[in-house]
């Protein structure tokens, strides 16, 4: 999953979705509510320039029955948790008070 348009993706979700691994750039230098990504727990990052990428999609084929339910497992409850929409209310509630709006 490359950056493209930006870290963050729609399609991030999708290898969960159906039951495999996701593997993208390290995110965590991202500061993002909610934030899904924890490395080697929801997701399995490599180097920006790549340079470690064909190790990464090594080590995830080579270890894909002990990684998929774990990652998998992982990525659907942080994603179910994270994205309910109370979370959404809660965090524009805490905009608008930093903003003295309300």
């Amino acid at each position: 999953a490359p950056f493209g348009y930006g870290e963050l993706a729609v399609r991030d979700i999708e290898p969960a979705q159906v039951g495999s691994i996701l593997l993208k750039p390290d995110m965590s230098h991202l500061e993002t509510c909610p934030n899904v990504y924890i490395e080697n727990e929801t997701y399995i990052p490599c180097h920006h320039d790549h340079s470690d990428l064909e190790a990464q999609m090594e080590y995830a084929v080579e270890n894909f029955n002990e990684l998929a339910p774990y990652l998998v497992e992982n990525m659907r409850k942080k994603f179910a948790s994270s994205y309910h929409p109370i979370h959404l209310v809660d965090h524009i509630e805490k905009i608008l008070k930093n903003l003295n709006l309300i």
